[in-house]
């Protein structure tokens, strides 16, 4: 294969370089950085179908993130020290790194530029290693004094990517070239803070548009239910102790539960109605990601797959105005109805509310009134032929109770549930998404399907506790693992086989099922999990 340096734009849309190696026979790749870039690695071991191995030099940087070596020179002039050495007189930059310490060293008796660098043997910062210990990449106190220290020789953004494992050079590589879709001339999308009255203004303006004889359908993007729970409850644990990655992973059920609500209930109103007003859509999604992680999710595959409404009206309220309105329901508020919470979506939602197909509101005017503004942009010369009907999205089902914890199979097994499973069909009728993207959502999903009730013999073709080992960066996945297995019941476990990960392409899938299955059985001998032979273990 030609050298591809992937920071070169010419090579910088990810899926264009597998094709184009693949389409002209390119049968293997061999990465350079492997190590320093885990999160590109993984990708293109995942997405090409042919050899993939590590250089000799597998991390570039290993001369400064290896084993302790005292003084080391990485480059003209830069050297890095181990505490207790000197650095040489010709250092003209000096990276200093105590290995038995994760708090920052640097020499005060040295005047040259330095900078600490954090041990991470195991590499649980990713491309970030260096940077952060891993003992901060917590919520507790201890984990924030960490980051407080350190924070003096990073950017906030760096910080936050490394503590949360946000992969934005990775997504941007393979969605920031995505060209975004027409718009669909049966959508209108009604937006806003809590407290807006964004329920009252889509009761509004579907009567308006059913009054004009159209059939109107409403559609209630976020729905209530066990994933709304789950989500909460991995953000929520954070703050004792559990990965800020579990923050990440909160929005990563809700995107998917909004994959799933989209394919199995907007479609099927799509259909019978010549309109459908939508209560939020994904301008929540990308406020909330941007306001409270500084994650853009622009152009997200998670996204990409949804398709755009022809309108959508903001409706803007003062935070303070919307914060009394909530108190006034006399309900309890939400994970996100706080002061600094709504000031964060009111920016966001300020942002994004620019073009010709937003409609900005006062929320404090009538519905009716707001609804006619909406109704001239989006429907003002539409009707329909006969009188229209309303049909309002159902809710979630009802979940189900459990008699008893699932007894579960890791492994793909034949006739029991496959927990996580379905979250691969969403995510593949979806835009692009990296491969740890999926990981998570699957951990996600399968633990989300444990709580929902659906499977009291069930299957775990992907474990979140074996994809830790083989992913450390990836964050989320650790806490996922503990509450799995917190919560079922393993009764015995398949080695895994190429074919059961049909979403990889085959020697991907061949590489994928070697490397996770080597990480799997080492698993099951530590819990001694007895292997699966055709039916439960006592």
């Amino acid at each position: 294969a030609p050298l591809v340096d992937l920071e070169d734009p010419a090579h910088a849309h990810l899926p264009s370089v597998v094709e184009r190696l693949t389409r002209e026979g390119v049968r293997a790749v061999v990465l350079f950085g492997a190590a320093d870039r885990p999160e590109f690695a993984r990708e293109l071991a995942a997405r090409f179908d042919g050899a993939v191995q590590s250089a000799p030099r597998d991390a570039l940087l290993e001369g400064a993130l290896g084993p302790e070596l005292g003084a080391c020179a990485l480059g003209e002039g830069l050297w890095r020290v181990d505490r207790g050495h000197a650095a040489p007189s010709e250092a003209q930059a000096v990276l200093w790194r105590d290995p038995a310490s994760p708090w920052p060293f640097v020499c005060p008796t040295d005047p040259r530029p330095a900078r600490p660098l954090a041990h991470d043997p195991e590499r649980r910062c990713g491309a970030h290693r260096g940077l952060l210990p891993p003992e901060a990449l917590a919520g507790d106190a201890a984990s924030d004094a960490l980051r407080r220290a350190w924070a003096a020789w990073s950017s906030p953004a760096q910080l936050a990517d490394t503590a949360l494992a946000l992969e934005p050079a990775l997504e941007y590589a393979l969605t920031g070239y995505t060209a975004s879709s027409p718009p669909s001339e049966d959508l209108v999308a009604v937006t806003g803070l809590d407290g807006s009255g964004k329920s009252t203004h889509v009761d509004a303006l579907a009567r308006r548009l059913t009054d004009a004889g159209l059939n109107v359908g409403v559609f209630k993007l976020y729905r209530q239910g066990a994933f709304l729970r789950l989500a909460d409850d991995l953000s929520a644990r954070t703050g004792r102790g559990a990965p800020l990655a579990g923050f990440k992973a909160s929005r990563v059920v809700k995107l998917v539960d909004s994959l799933r609500a989209a394919q199995h209930v907007l479609a099927p109103l799509r259909a019978a109605c010549d309109v459908v007003v939508l209560d939020r859509w994904t301008e929540t999604h990308l406020a909330a990601a941007s306001s409270q992680l500084g994650w853009s999710l622009a152009g997200h595959g998670a996204l990409a797959g949804l398709p755009e409404p022809v309108a959508r009206a903001w409706l803007l309220l003062d935070p303070d105005v919307a914060l009394a309105r909530i108190a006034a329901r006399g309900t309890p508020p939400t994970a996100d109805e706080h002061a600094a919470g709504l000031r964060g979506y009111a920016a966001a939602f300020d942002a994004l509310a620019v073009g010709p197909r937003e409609v900005r509101l006062d929320a404090t005017h009538p519905p009716e009134h707001n609804a006619a503004q909406v109704w001239r942009v989006c429907g003002d010369g539409r009707r329909g032929a006969d009188r229209g009907s309303l049909t309002v999205s159902p809710p979630a089902p009802p979940e189900a109770s459990l008699p008893e914890t699932p007894r579960v199979v890791v492994g793909a097994v034949e006739g029991r549930w496959p927990l996580g499973d379905a979250a691969h069909a969403l995510l593949t009728a979806a835009g692009e998404v990296s491969f740890g993207f999926r990981l998570e959502a699957t951990a996600a999903h399968a633990l989300l399907d444990v709580r929902e009730g659906r499977a009291v013999s069930a299957c775990a073709p992907l474990w979140p506790g074996a994809l830790v080992r083989l992913y450390p960066e990836l964050g989320a996945l650790t806490e996922l693992a503990r509450l799995l297995d917190r919560e079922v019941d393993v009764v015995a476990w398949r080695a895994p086989r190429a074919a059961d990960f049909p979403w990889l392409p085959p020697r991907a899938a061949t590489r994928f099922a070697a490397r996770y299955g080597a990480a799997l059985s080492a698993l099951a001998a530590q819990h001694g999990w007895p292997e699966w032979a055709g039916e439960d273990t006592a």
